[in-house]
């Protein structure tokens, strides 16, 4: 028990300050008794766990991703919430109001609620992955990034949906390509012979 506690007072520094405060009511409980309940100890030890959690450094995929950022700068000239959508990741830009704002989130796709964050592309165009994201997330990036209209219209082949609009595919031509022109004039990408 005391081993748990004496993790939590080195860690209090390195927690958020909402936590910080919940985990000194507990120090200054043991303090007072000498002891804590199973479940006061149960978040003596998570709390000493998110900080451990907020002192590993996030891995940082250097890999150029500036023509993933160069598309979204494109297509930010005529969409409010521009985002691609392909092989169970989904890129967005962060708001105005975000901790990185401009930046790329990588998430999974799905409701808000419901979306693992997988970590973000910066404006220079680096990776900071999350503990979430998995080789096939930087892989899926890396190609994206490599071949743009490849990656876009792979995905437009193999599930009949344009990734950039996430309509179906209907016209022979866009099937062909992979997605439609409409979204290849937003996002600078090729369409068409």
């Amino acid at each position: 028990m005391t081993d748990h506690i004496a993790n939590l007072r080195a860690a209090l520094p390195s927690l958020s300050a909402k936590s910080q405060a919940f985990a000194r009511s507990l120090l200054d409980q043991f303090a007072l008794r000498g002891s804590l309940s199973d479940k006061q100890m149960y978040w003596v030890e998570k709390l000493a766990t998110e900080a451990a959690d907020r002192k590993a450094p996030r891995e940082k995929a250097y890999i150029d991703l500036s023509k993933i950022v160069l598309m979204f700068g494109l297509a930010g000239e005529h969409l409010k919430h521009p985002s691609i959508t392909l092989d169970g990741i989904r890129l967005s830009v962060a708001g105005e109001r975000a901790k990185y704002p401009g930046s790329i989130n990588v998430t999974s796709p799905g409701s808000f609620e419901n979306r693992t964050w997988f970590g973000r592309i910066t404006l220079d165009g680096t990776f900071e992955g999350s503990r979430e994201a998995s080789p096939a997330v930087v892989e899926t990036l890396k190609a994206l990034a490599a071949d743009p209209a490849g990656k876009a219209a792979l995905h437009g082949r193999q599930t009949g949906c344009c990734c950039f609009c996430n309509r179906e595919l209907t016209d022979a031509r866009s099937v062909e390509v992979g997605y439609g022109p409409i979204c290849a004039d937003r996002y600078g990408l090729p369409w068409g012979a």
